[in-house]
């Protein structure tokens, strides 16, 4: 999950993962746009994408 309207497929970023949150590099294989209601993982645990790299 992003406010970063920038970020595209093939992009790569930095994101939190794990219980602990520790920070590794990705590369975004697709993007798409919900609404909340529709999401298919409760937003309240889904983890933001800290950075482009």
């Amino acid at each position: 999950m992003t406010d970063d309207e920038s970020i595209q497929v093939g992009d790569e970023v930095e994101i939190p993962v794990g219980v602990d949150n520790h920070v590794v590099k990705a590369k975004i294989a697709d993007v798409n746009y919900y609404y909340k209601e529709e999401a298919p993982y409760p937003i309240e645990k889904t983890k933001k994408i800290l950075r482009k790299v």
